[in-house]
């Protein structure tokens, strides 16, 4: 971001409540385009990746985490005790004043707290709200926690990945973090800074992202699972399952060449 605060969301005040990847990542590419991003942390050591490896000396000698600084650049930071009266309280004055709000906690933890799209929303009825997190709003799996191994398995992402006729293989990079991630900030960023009023139900593939009256949904279980489209005939009705493919992409050339 611009030290002068320039960029096409200047102005824009996003509140994000994201901790290790998904909901950092979306509120990091807000910050790259001008916003001015908060992010609310506990006050007790804050955002877990604040302590991942690799650990670094900065400008004042005192040890950061890359990690950490790689998905949450350019954002300011508070922190908040969500189980003190009086700070929740003021954390809901200032939401009155935020255009967006990011966050990645487990399903219904911050309607519990007051910080739903619903109960926000009456006072500040401009309020863009995006909820992040593993399997949905709804759902038997909705209140699970998520990471990103976890749904590179049940999406499907793992079982075309590795060596032929080897074991599945995770991705070396969070795939289903980022891929949420981006998909969130992308529709943050066009709406967000539009201002918009509530919209019909659009449904954005390859996220897979719900962006419903202002509420943006995005499932990371679903992110990965986009991925393995290309292969998905394989699992059509007579066909057997599809193989793990190393480097190749059957289909495409230069196949197998790489």
């Amino acid at each position: 971001m611009d030290a002068s605060g320039r960029g096409p969301l200047a102005g824009l005040k996003v509140l994000e409540f994201g901790q290790i990847a998904a909901g950092p990542f979306a509120g990091s590419l807000l910050a790259d385009l001008g916003a001015d991003v908060v992010k609310v942390e506990r006050p007790d050591g804050g955002d877990d990746m604040r302590r991942w490896p690799p650990i670094v000396a900065g400008a004042s000698g005192a040890g950061y985490s890359e990690n950490f600084a790689s998905v949450n650049r350019n954002k300011r930071s508070v922190a908040v005790d969500l189980k003190d009266a009086p700070q929740l309280a003021r954390l809901k004055r200032l939401c009155q004043q935020i255009d967006v709000i990011v966050e990645n906690f487990r399903s219904g933890v911050l309607e519990r707290l007051g910080l739903g799209y619903a109960a926000l929303a009456q006072s500040n009825p401009r309020l863009v709200y995006c909820s992040i997190n593993g399997y949905g709003q709804s759902g038997p799996y909705a209140g699970k926690g998520a990471f990103d191994a976890t749904v590179q398995a049940i999406s499907g992402i793992m079982s075309v990945t590795g060596e032929t006729g080897g074991p599945p293989a995770k991705c070396g990079v969070p795939v289903g973090d980022f891929g949420a991630g981006v998909c969130a900030g992308n529709i943050e960023s066009s709406n967000g800074n539009a201002r918009v009023t509530p919209t019909p139900r659009i449904k954005v593939l390859r996220g897979i992202c719900f962006f419903v009256m202002k509420i943006l949904d995005c499932r990371v279980a679903c992110s990965p699972s986009s991925s393995v489209s290309s292969s998905s005939y394989s699992f059509s009705p007579g066909r057997k399952p599809v193989k793990r493919i190393r480097m190749s992409l059957p289909g495409v050339y230069p196949d197998k060449r790489i």
